[in-house]
């Protein structure tokens, strides 16, 4: 859920990121939003990382009035535009496609898009540390903190993460990427893991 949308100041250190992408399949978020006539403008990761992710995927998600309520799985970006004759797939499904090699295929939508199934984050204030900051976690899914993960070993986060997908995305309150749902506000990295396990 992190998107990589700038290019590194120090280009060895992107290419080292590719290298490791190559090494580990990669789905990389992107950014898409609507133009006011219409048209689909697109943020790609650089080009280095672009073309060493083994896909892309949007992340936005369709928040009318400020709540989220679902995500297309798929857009076509028409005929005209810069973007134009493209088909632009979700974090979601790319990642799904990506983790299965099978296509989505049907799933139930509302106009277009998949529907966000509320989940129940589970939320306590910190008693250690940043006393009272808001730690949450998600019943589908286990979490580990960046500081912790990059402490461990690299046998201990293979086997931690062997034939799983792994998800990196802030949960920190001060970054500001949540997505208010149904169910309350959760991370926007939770979001998206909702809708991967959705599919």
């Amino acid at each position: 859920d992190i998107a990589f949308l700038d290019p590194s100041s120090d280009p060895a250190q992107d290419a080292r990121f590719a290298s490791g992408m190559r090494s580990l399949p990669t789905v990389l978020p992107m950014a898409i939003d609507t133009t006011s006539t219409g048209q689909i403008g697109e943020e790609r990761p650089p080009a280095p990382l672009a073309s060493a992710a083994a896909a892309l995927g949007f992340a936005t998600l369709d928040t009318p009035g400020g709540f989220t309520i679902g995500q297309p799985q798929e857009i076509d970006t028409g005929s005209s535009g810069t973007d134009a004759n493209e088909r632009l797939v979700s974090l979601a499904a790319a990642t799904f496609e990506r983790f299965t090699g099978k296509p989505v295929g049907a799933i139930p939508l509302d106009q277009g898009r998949m529907l966000y199934l509320p989940i129940e984050a589970q939320a306590t204030q910190a008693q250690t540390g940043r006393v009272g900051a808001e730690q949450a976690s998600l019943p589908i899914a286990e979490h580990i903190a960046f500081a912790d993960a990059y402490a461990e070993p690299v046998a201990d986060l293979r086997a931690l993460v062997n034939g799983k997908i792994v998800l990196i995305g802030s949960t920190a309150q001060a970054l500001g990427d949540f997505a208010v749902t149904a169910g309350g506000r959760v991370p926007g990295v939770y979001a998206n893991a909702r809708f991967i396990d959705q599919l």
